[in-house]
């Protein structure tokens, strides 16, 4: 079929129109986990080659590539610092984590950093793993995760979990380096280069010194959330070094969500501090966030239900306002805020950012909190009641129905004597010993189960003499156990077992009071809200 000539111009207006409706993307390099120099002309990046990460610069002008550090070893997650010089994970050891435990051997996965002159030095090493290092905008310290303390300091790249937020000052890194090293080299304030063959041997007993040196400078901010099955990932400074964000996983049952606290928030572990705040909204999967330069938006690794893939997401921290800009993963934004950069099936691609990539978009972030205390049955004086322990419930009393999305609490006064004491037993076709509360060993016991009959418990020591005040909870993924108005203890699930048969309840010598209802018990504080961090 021919065409008329009069319809030639309005198809080639919507061919531009298609053309201009979506921004064009360039692919600069082959490589993942893209991030631009502080002046925005390159962009560093990582690339598997083989089964070894390497580190490469890819000039945006032409297009060359200058690579900083491939192999032997495995080099990966770039940052750049304010002054051009290059931050990143590097380590080269052959044997396994348990291999390195047991020969002493200090080889891991620390941070390295290349100054712009082209020299290298050891920030941190020893037998853990140091990685996604970010340096603050005022090049004076560097954040970035680690498992030191954790499982033995284990230097294997297959435990994704169990990490903490660590912070290491640039400036006494600096200085401690050129002393160390004056006095290994025997030359005051030569500085060792590592690229030079000798620089293992020559150095060695001056880099023993600089990591301990370095460990003891390694400040823990943000301890593992909730133990070996949880953790994060990817610290990011805000531009004005007043917040920071990360990748957080709270179990291994959990989706990855961004969280963030206020620098002034950000105590050692060992002082109470306040909890992180959520950023982006519960229904949808974040991690990796980068900071636009108006420290208003974050960029970020999404998936929400509906999406063919992970996806550059962009999100106002301010509104809670989302948008999904493209397929592809890790993306970063130009020093000007005038481009993102990211990665799609091992390539790297750029494209323009401006007013139509604005978030405009609400996503629901419901929470387990939020839902209100409603008692479903309460026994004030349960021992000075004339009736049986053993306490028969209605079948299908809709009271003790609770299904796998419901938050479930248990409020008492007990006594726990010096043995072991039953205190309740909710028995469910589901499972004759679906909610148990006992003390047994010193330790109060809060037990349930999950979609595969697994047993698990939230336990806390009990306080010496008298009557004790329990308040246990079951979320759909959690186990709560408070004391006396304590800190509850937390253990994680991969979800609660629903419970939609009820047969009986059992409440035993010692429980002088019990309640049992559903939402969040009024006791507990509510975690703190988006809202909370960027007022």
């Amino acid at each position: 079929m021919r065409l008329k000539i009069s319809a030639i111009p309005a198809i080639l207006a919507c061919v531009l129109l298609a053309s201009c409706s979506a921004p064009r993307e360039r692919a600069v390099a082959n490589g993942t986990n893209p991030v631009f120099s502080p002046d925005g002309s390159r962009i560093a990046f990582q690339r598997l080659d083989g089964d070894v990460f390497k580190i490469g610069v890819v000039n945006l002008a032409g297009g060359a590539v200058e690579w900083v550090e491939e192999g032997p070893g495995n080099a990966a997650y770039p940052a750049w610092t304010p002054d051009g010089a290059l931050a990143y994970m590097w380590g080269n050891d052959a044997g396994t984590a348990r291999e390195a435990w047991k020969k002493g051997s200090q080889s891991g996965y620390g941070l390295r950093i290349r100054e712009p002159d082209g020299t290298k030095r050891d920030l941190t090493r020893g037998r853990c793993r140091d990685y996604t290092p970010c340096v603050s905008p005022d090049g004076r310290a560097v954040w970035f995760v680690t498992t030191r303390g954790v499982e033995s300091e284990s230097a294997s790249f297959s435990k994704a979990a169990a990490t903490r937020i660590a912070r290491l000052n640039l400036d006494w890194a600096k200085a401690s380096h050129r002393g160390t090293e004056a006095r290994s080299s025997g030359h005051d304030g030569q500085v060792l280069d590592l690229n030079h063959p000798e620089a293992q041997s020559r150095g060695e007993a001056g880099s023993h010194a600089a990591t301990e040196g370095a460990k003891r400078d390694v400040e823990i901010v943000l301890d593992a959330p909730n133990g070996s099955n949880s953790g994060y990932v990817q610290p990011a400074v805000s531009p004005d070094g007043s917040m920071l964000v990360w990748g957080q996983m709270d179990s291994f049952f959990d989706g990855w969500r961004i969280c963030g606290k206020r620098m002034d928030d950000m105590a050692p572990k060992e002082v109470a501090a306040k909890p992180p705040c959520p950023v982006t909204p519960s229904s949808l999967t974040a991690l990796s966030p980068r900071w636009h330069p108006n420290g208003r938006m974050i960029c970020f690794t999404g998936f929400h239900a509906g999406d063919d893939g992970w996806g550059v997401w962009v999100e106002d921290v301010y509104t809670g306002k989302v948008r999904r800009l493209c397929t592809g993963e890790t993306p970063c934004f130009s020093p000007d805020g005038g481009s993102i950069a990211y990665d799609r099936d091992g390539m790297i691609f750029v494209r323009p950012f401006g007013k139509g990539d604005i978030p405009n978009e609400t996503l629901p972030d419901a929470r387990e909190e939020d839902a209100p205390e409603r008692v479903a049955w309460g026994c004030e004086a349960c021992e000075r009641q004339d009736q049986p322990a053993a306490r028969d419930l209605v079948a299908n009393d809709s009271r003790f129905v609770f299904g796998d999305d419901t938050t479930v609490f248990i409020r008492a006064k007990v006594s726990p004597g010096d043995g072991a004491r039953q205190f309740l037993t909710a028995a469910y076709a589901e499972h004759p010993r679906a909610l148990q509360l006992y003390a047994s060993g010193g330790q109060m016991w809060f037990v349930s189960f999950d979609h595969a009959g697994k047993f698990f418990a939230a336990k806390a020591p009990v306080p010496n003499g008298g009557d004790v005040r329990v308040l246990a909870v079951r979320t759909p993924t959690r186990l709560l156990l408070s004391l006396d108005g304590g800190s509850p203890a937390v253990v994680h699930t991969g979800g609660a077992i629903p419970l939609d048969t009820p047969q009986r309840l059992n409440v035993g010598a010692g429980a002088a009071a019990v309640e049992i209802g559903t939402g969040w018990p009024r006791e507990l504080p509510k975690p703190p809200t988006r809202e909370d961090l960027f007022k």
